[in-house]
């Protein structure tokens, strides 16, 4: 990797024929970019369709579509220039695209990682702050999703432009920043790898011991507080689930490169590509993992892509608005206690009404605006 920043970014006079295993390689990559795309569409649509949107915290779906759209953008805007320099092992676009692919595969891979820091201390937050949902709206949370996008975009296009530090991997088959000086590599690597570990690691910890405590004691139906708690506590076990997967998928390319910085030495070809697009096929994971592990999330997307047939079929037909939910951040729930009120028995509510309500053996309780279910 030493000396690879004044490489030829062209194809001219290339005459090399590919083997069966750049073949294998390159299959590899479509399939994979094929994975991403289809797995964020669905997933954007799942959070944003009008039908569905309601059915999952705002500040929750406002993160998932920030970290869908990065992962989006490497399986739309990276994957497919690696195509052919996977065969031909060559870069024929030239400096100017090399260097956009490597602001791309840079700046989005480290907003996931900032999403995912951003998600994990609004969760500690609202699990054991009662006065930051007050503080912390939908618009201020979304401020700072945009402000995380601004501010990693503008380093990376710093350092990839004013200080030309990024080069062609032909082994890894893309254009990626590269640091000449190994005191920035570990520093680069400390922000977006290290610390961040740190911090989920606290968060989701302190979040789990909250669970496990709140298990000993019962909360009542009247505690609104205790309910948002417990329906935060559950959200975060899916995040935590992404947030796993991509430091799984993640940590070898971090010790590859603290490896060659360290050592200064090459790493093998078939091992750089193997880790190279492990770590990019992290942006399809983090779809399967959340698909996998919410059900409601699963039965959001039948109903997107499955609507008229499961209409036609009945199956929505006495649960359609009940899964209907809003953010209890928001304190909206009050939607979720109109639907039940005016969906009741008439006969129920005169009773609960009337004045012998409380002693009537047929009176059913209003369900608490607090018992909203949330994703």
């Amino acid at each position: 990797m030493y000396g690879v920043l004044n490489q030829s970014m062209n194809c001219h006079g290339n005459t090399y024929v590919p083997t069966s295993a750049d073949k294998l390689k390159c299959s590899i990559i479509v399939i994979v970019m094929i994975l991403i795309i289809a797995g964020n569409v669905c997933c954007l649509v799942v959070f944003n369709h009008p039908d569905t949107r309601k059915l999952f915290m705002k500040r929750v779906r406002y993160i998932m579509t920030s970290l869908c759209c990065t992962d989006l953008g490497i399986g739309a805007l990276v994957c497919p220039s690696t195509i052919y320099p996977a065969l031909y092992h060559c870069w024929p676009p030239g400096n100017t695209m090399c260097q956009i692919e490597a602001l791309l595969i840079s700046a989005l891979f480290h907003e996931s990682t900032l999403n995912m820091v951003v998600i994990a201390i609004d969760r500690y937050c609202v699990v054991h702050f009662r006065w930051y949902n007050t503080y912390m709206n939908s618009r201020r949370f979304l401020f700072v999703i945009l402000a995380t996008w601004v501010g990693v975009f503008s380093c990376y296009a710093l350092v990839i432009f004013a200080g030309k530090q990024y080069y062609y991997d032909e082994f890894g088959i893309n254009c990626e920043p590269f640091y000449e000086n190994a005191t920035l590599t570990l520093t680069v690597l400390s922000i977006f790898f290290f610390l961040p570990t740190v911090i989920f690691v606290f968060c989701y910890v302190s979040i789990y011991v909250t669970a496990n405590r709140r298990k000993v004691f019962t909360v009542s139906s009247d505690d609104k507080y205790g309910r948002m708690v417990n329906a935060n506590i559950r959200t975060s076990k899916y995040l935590a689930a992404i947030t796993a997967g991509f430091f799984l998928t993640i940590a070898p390319w971090t010790l590859m490169t603290l490896i060659i910085v360290a050592a200064k030495i090459s790493i093998d070809h078939d091992i750089d590509y193997a880790i190279t697009w492990l770590t990019l096929s992290n942006s399809f994971c983090n779809c399967l993992i959340y698909g996998i592990m919410n059900r409601k999330f699963r039965r959001a997307a039948l109903r997107v892509f499955l609507g008229r047939l499961m209409k036609s079929l009945n199956v929505w037909s006495t649960e359609k608005s009940v899964d209907k939910s809003t953010d209890d951040i928001e304190g909206n729930s009050s939607t979720y206690y109109k639907y039940k009120l005016r969906t009741m028995n008439k006969k129920t509510c005169i009773q609960g009404v009337g004045s012998n309500a409380s002693t009537s053996p047929t009176h059913t309780p209003l369900p608490s605006p607090s018992g909203t279910p949330f994703v």
